[in-house]
């Protein structure tokens, strides 16, 4: 890769700053987010004069991208797509989310087949994959590997799947194709997790409003996590309906997690069927509760971080 001897900047970044035509306000487009390193749907808010731009997601959160990293539905609407071909693409597991991959095989009904770069294959409609240059796709690639990377060795907070109910742990290595980690919890005990039901210093965040799904510690048992939706707000202060039905709560901005409402969504389920197995999950649940050492203070200091606080965008 070739550098720029004065700003270290690859030349074909350079090139592709000087050459990819601007965005406006109020454009939608597709961007590589540096948070995950995977690209969203987003909208261009503001322009910064130097080819780089604030957009906001679908979610509210709001980033400083480059021109590079951001693809408009005319950036490769005139091109013929190849077997080979770098593409960025939908991502069959994850809706509305874009990520490298290669064309393999290319159908008579304008579908493509893509291998993405965690391995999974899938047949997408060509309006649903963008052509981006080989340079691009390397380095798009060593960013996600990278994020998925970072984790390691993180203290979290995680989805315990027998109880439904999230507690403290620590992310010990990737498994497979980096989509799911082995933790450990505060007790020695280690399991796989995906990394959907685990959260920390990494997880997406934004300014939490009324509506908004959250993660949050629960009263009575501040180590024991649960989903729940904000009803209101009075300053840095939340006021939260759990999924177990009790009442609202205040709990302070900084000691919660944004949640997508599909997450939301799939954590509520899961944490119903697990109550309807009985009661004796729910009573394993309170002494599990009751039996955890530490306080929210600790938590302060390991999982949640100042950059990735749900109150900084």
């Amino acid at each position: 890769m070739v550098l720029d001897a004065e700003t270290g900047i690859p030349e074909y970044v350079r090139t592709a700053r000087l050459l990819l035509p601007k965005v406006s306000p109020g454009q939608e487009v597709l961007a590589r987010w540096s948070q995950d390193g995977w690209y969203h749907r987003s909208s261009v808010v503001h322009s910064c004069g130097d080819q780089s731009y604030f957009l906001q997601s679908k979610e509210g959160a709001l980033a400083r991208v480059w021109r590079e990293d951001i693809i408009t539905e005319g950036d490769d609407s005139s091109q013929e797509v190849k077997e080979e071909d770098p593409i960025i693409g939908a991502h069959p597991l994850y809706p509305e989310r874009y990520c490298p991959g290669v064309v393999l095989t290319i159908t008579g009904d304008l579908q493509v087949k893509v291998r993405y770069y965690d391995g999974t294959e899938a047949l997408v409609f060509r309006e649903q994959i963008f052509l981006i240059p080989a340079q691009k796709f390397e380095r798009d690639v060593a960013y996600l590997l990278e994020c998925e990377e970072r984790w390691v060795g993180q203290p979290v907070v995680a989805r315990r799947d027998h109880t439904a109910t999230f507690h403290p742990a620590e992310v010990l290595r990737r498994v497979g194709n980096g989509k799911q980690y082995r933790i450990r919890w505060v007790d020695g005990t280690s399991v796989v997790q995906d990394r959907e039901w685990i959260f920390g210093k990494w997880s997406w965040s934004r300014a939490l409003t009324v509506g908004d799904y959250v993660l949050a510690p629960i009263r009575h048992s501040p180590l024991t996590f649960l989903p729940g939706v904000v009803q209101g707000t009075s300053g840095t202060v939340l006021h939260i309906q759990f999924i177990n039905g009790k009442s609202c709560q205040p709990e302070e901005t900084h000691h919660c997690f944004w949640l997508s409402e599909e997450q939301f969504s799939t954590a509520a389920q899961h944490y119903n069927s697990q109550r309807q197995r009985g009661t004796v999950e729910e009573e394993d649940e309170d002494k599990e509760g009751q039996g955890e050492e530490g306080s929210e203070e600790e938590l302060d200091e390991s999982v949640y971080s100042s950059d990735s606080s749900t109150s900084s965008l």
